[in-house]
């Protein structure tokens, strides 16, 4: 059996282009730390891999900070910034605004965060598609406020929130207040490489990750401010301008920014095919698969993902793995649990229905053929469901 993989979202494979770019890298040997010349060259790499990044986000390079991981990136934001904001106001108990449908990464930490007492978290809920309320949000930043975190788009739904405009409140509310607080991460590890960069760039934090736009896996990217009155979280030699400690991976960060670079360059193109396989599955969904509902409002979705409900067919992710393709009931973080989706929860959507619902994610091999196969498939899991 030939097996068809249509989940991207969970990980790209690995872009050719990056990879020659990383085994240029690995013929060399030096650690970019040490002062001789092995050493020095290793730095080189990295500082060009740095200002490659930088230039893409127009970012100061200081600005750019490579770390293990998308999850390392968000932990770093959310922990950093509480650590500072206690150290300034001592008397203040911080709040972390985040919406309901963020990624584990965010909605754990800040969870945990909440629990340990060291801050107010404050959770906006999302409406039947996927979106915060801008209004509620404006009304909820206070002088107490550290940080906005909202994802850009969601790794489970594909469904976009208004970060432009989140970022134009947050300005308007630091100018109005003279204030540097809040700040506004956002996570954009799924819309990068899906939607124009530009969209993304009034934040002040931005995670990625180089594994979900063909890159390698173990390495993210956290992109600060100016002044970013953060702490690091991570302690020893003080690397990545003190923010990040430990030996870098020169082939990963290489790889890393070889990917953003790959992922700027026809960008619209890339747009386009996603655009195209997305309303060829919807189409094709539509018309023979019975009683199917998708997840969010079509002109506010990601091209890369679609997301739907199949009736009576229970983890049909796991189903369709039987028939040789790989699909996501979800985030690929949390896919070995049972539990319920909860951005769909969070959505209105039952426990129920949440279990009947899957992801189905699209790359630059995916072809109108899977497609075809996959429709076919899931037709054949639903007749046997109802059977």
């Amino acid at each position: 059996m030939k097996r068809i993989y249509l989940d991207y979202a969970a990980t790209t494979p690995l872009d050719p282009r990056v990879a020659d770019a990383m085994y240029e890298i690995q013929k060399h040997i030096g650690n970019p730390n040490s002062v001789h010349h092995e050493g020095q060259i290793m730095r080189g790499f990295i500082d060009e891999a740095r200002r490659n990044v930088a230039q893409i986000f127009d970012r100061a390079e200081q600005g750019v900070v490579f770390v293990s991981s998308a999850t390392a990136a968000n932990n770093f934001v959310l922990q950093g910034v509480v650590k500072r904001f206690k150290k300034l106001y001592a008397h203040i108990t911080p709040e972390i605004i985040i919406s309901a449908v963020e990624h584990a990464s965010i909605y754990e930490t800040a969870r945990m965060l909440e629990r340990e007492k060291e801050i107010v978290l404050t959770i906006l809920p999302v409406d039947a598609q996927g979106n915060i309320s801008i209004q509620e949000l404006r009304e909820k930043i206070s002088e107490r406020t550290a940080l906005i975190s909202v994802q850009w788009v969601n790794n489970e739904t594909g469904i976009i929130q208004n970060i432009k405009e989140i970022a134009k409140i947050v300005a308007s509310h630091k100018e109005k207040n003279q204030s540097v607080y809040p700040f506004f991460h956002t996570d954009a590890v799924q819309g990068i490489g899906h939607l124009l960069m530009q969209d993304c760039k009034g934040a002040d934090f931005i995670t990625i990750s180089a594994h979900k736009i063909y890159g390698p896996t173990g390495i993210g990217v956290l992109l600060m401010p100016q002044d970013p009155l953060i702490d690091p979280i991570l302690y020893g030699g003080g690397q990545e301008n003190g923010w990040w400690s430990g030996t870098e991976s020169a082939d990963r960060i290489i790889g890393c920014a070889k990917a953003l670079v790959e992922a700027t360059n026809n960008q619209e193109e890339q747009m386009h095919h996603y655009a195209t396989m997305r309303s060829y599955a919807k189409e094709k969904l539509q018309t023979e698969v019975t009683g199917i509902s998708f997840y969010g409002n079509e002109e506010n979705v990601s091209s890369h993902v679609i997301s739907f409900r199949i009736p009576q067919v229970l983890r049909p992710d796991i189903a369709l793995d039987l028939e040789g393709i790989a699909v996501s009931s979800g985030a690929a973080c949390s896919q070995q649990s049972v539990t319920p989706s909860r951005v769909l929860q969070a959505m209105g959507v039952s426990a129920t229905y949440a279990q009947e619902s899957i992801r189905v994610s699209f790359g630059k091999q995916t072809t109108k053929k899977e497609i075809d196969v996959l429709v076919e498939a899931i037709v054949k899991v639903q007749k046997r469901s109802v059977a």
